[in-house]
């Protein structure tokens, strides 16, 4: 392979080689860190506009942002403004080492006339990235409230379960763990009306728009809409048993009303013989 450069006299960004070849990140992580070191200082992105601009879908640049801040490229520091307003302060590096460096705020010489009120912050050593980027997002399957909707924790980590390998399969639909876990009450719903997890994998993956910009609402109003009704008595499979004495029809196993009170020696009456016919007729008739 011949790489050919080009050598710039104005508008390029640095990025060490050491950072380029870092194995530890992804391709779509490298990326979008170069792209972030080449904003200027006070720049303003957010997952939304990120993936406005590329390809990739939010999902992609979620996860490309967890892997900067784990690898030690990238802080988030929530800050709360004099208006009670949360604000995430960003802070970008070019190198693995800078996340672990103390930022020394740049110095300001104050201007002619009256003070103004201006945002608080910090510069970074390289370049910032002040907005409301979202908190790290787990990458492994998110565990169960036990508690949640009165349900067993076992039950709800299957549907926990499903819908982080639906995002798997399908990156559009990455959720954050905290609206899987409001979602995995509906699939949990699915599941109990006799819905397999190949229904709710195609409910939710079917016909998908080119790009999704809010994978949780989309999901939940397929959830919704698409939910299947509930199962008849009939569908769930009620089990009959016979009486031990008089084989006449009943819902539970041993002996039937009339011949738990008989006795052992009693003879069947005329009511417990023609049930019993008539039930040999009907078993005959379904043979």
């Amino acid at each position: 392979m011949r790489v050919h450069g080009t050598r710039q006299t104005g508008f390029f960004t640095k990025v060490p080689n050491a950072t380029a070849r870092d194995h530890g990140l992804s391709f779509a992580a490298r990326g979008l860190l170069a792209y972030l070191l080449s904003l200027p200082d006070g720049a303003r992105e957010d997952v939304k506009t990120l993936a406005n601009k590329s390809v990739e879908g939010r999902g992609v640049i979620t996860r490309a942002l967890n892997e900067l801040e784990s690898r030690g490229y990238m802080t988030r520091a929530k800050t709360r403004d004099d208006d009670g307003r949360i604000h995430t302060q960003v802070e970008v590096f070019a190198d693995r080492g800078g996340a672990s460096r103390p930022v020394v705020p740049a110095p300001v010489s104050p201007g002619t006339g009256t003070p103004g009120g201006g945002k608080s912050g910090i510069k970074t050593e390289e370049t910032g990235v002040e907005d409301s980027l979202p908190p790290q997002v787990p990458l492994t399957d998110p565990v169960a409230d036990t508690s949640a909707s009165g349900r067993a924790g076992g039950e709800l980590s299957r549907a926990l379960s499903l819908l982080v390998q639906v995002a798997k399969d399908e990156p559009r639909l990455h959720l954050a763990a905290g609206e899987a876990g409001e979602l995995a009450a509906l699939v949990d719903r699915w599941l109990a009306r006799g819905a397999t997890p190949g229904h709710v994998t195609s409910a939710l993956t079917s016909g998908l728009p080119p790009r999704v910009h809010q994978a949780a609402a989309l999901v939940r109003h397929r959830l919704t809409a698409k939910m299947p009704p509930e199962r008849s008595k009939q569908a769930l499979g009620v089990t009959w048993h016979e009486c031990a004495e008089c084989r006449v029809p009943m819902r539970a196993e041993g002996l039937c009303g009339d011949c738990s009170h008989a006795g052992p020696q009693a003879a069947p009456t005329a009511l417990r013989k023609g049930g019993r016919v008539g039930f040999e007729l009907a078993r005959a008739q379904l043979r």
